[in-house]
C-alpha cells in the first residue's frame, strides 16, 4: 500500500514539473506559440476582471434624467454610431439632439439587447452585427419616410397650382362676361341714341251726340 502511495506521488511530482515547463518558459527566447495560447486567453481574462473590479471600486456617477422618448433616443444612437464608429458616449451627446441622460440609456438599453458593445479596454462603443442591421433598417425607414414627404410636397404643390390656374380661368371667363355684358348695354344704348325719343300719340276726341 505505501509503494502504491509512494509511485502515486511520484506520478504527480512528474506531471507537476511537466506541466511548469510547459506553462512558465525558462526565458523569453523560450516563449513558444504553446505560452501563447494559454496565457493570452488568461492574461485576457485576468484584465476583464481587474478592470470590473476598478469599476466597482469607482464613485457612482450622477444619475441625468431623459428628455426624450426611448425609441428615439434609440434610433439617434443607432444612426449616429452607424456612421461615426468606435465613438464615445460624450461625442454622441454633443452631435445629436439627446441629453446625458438620454445617451447614457440609449446605450445601456441598444447593450441589453446587443446592438451596441464597448471595444476592449476602451470607453469607446460601436455597432454589433445586429445592430448594423437595425440601422440599415432605420435609415431605409428615413429615406422612405422622406421621400413620402417630398412626393406629399410635389403633390401639394401641383394641387396650388392646379387651383390658381383654376381661379385665375374662372377670373377670366368673368371679366369676358362682363365685357360682353357692357358690350351689349353699349350697343342698347346706340340703337336708342340712333332711333331718336320716342314719338308720342296723340289722344283721339270722342264726338259727344
Amino acid at each position: 500500500m505505501l509503494s502504491i502511495l509512494t509511485e502515486f506521488l511520484n506520478v504527480i511530482g512528474i506531471l507537476l514539473d511537466w506541466g511548469s515547463k510547459i506553462l512558465v518558459p525558462e526565458s523569453m527566447s523560450s516563449i513558444n506559440f504553446i505560452h501563447v495560447a494559454i496565457w493570452t486567453p488568461a492574461t485576457i481574462s485576468l484584465l476583464n476582471g481587474a478592470r470590473a473590479m476598478i469599476f466597482r471600486m469607482l464613485p457612482e456617477e450622477q444619475v441625468f434624467s431623459p428628455t426624450m422618448s426611448a425609441s428615439r433616443a434609440d434610433r439617434e444612437t443607432l444612426a449616429f454610431l452607424s456612421s461615426n464608429p468606435g465613438t464615445i458616449q460624450r461625442h454622441i451627446r454633443q452631435n445629436t439632439s439627446m441629453s446625458v441622460g438620454d445617451v447614457e440609456g440609449s446605450v445601456r438599453r441598444l447593450q441589453e439587447k446587443g446592438l451596441v458593445r464597448r471595444r476592449w479596454f476602451s470607453p469607446q462603443f460601436e455597432l454589433t452585427a445586429e445592430g448594423k442591421k437595425s440601422a440599415a433598417k432605420i435609415q431605409r425607414e428615413e429615406e422612405r419616410a422622406e421621400l413620402a414627404a417630398q412626393k406629399a410636397a410635389a403633390r401639394a404643390v401641383a394641387a396650388a397650382e392646379r387651383a390658381e390656374l383654376r381661379a385665375e380661368a374662372a377670373a377670366e371667363r368673368a371679366e369676358l362676361r362682363a365685357e360682353r355684358a357692357e358690350a351689349r348695354r353699349v350697343a342698347r344704348e346706340e340703337a336708342k341714341a340712333a332711333a331718336g325719343p320716342p314719338r308720342t300719340r296723340s289722344r283721339r276726341k270722342v264726338a259727344t251726340v
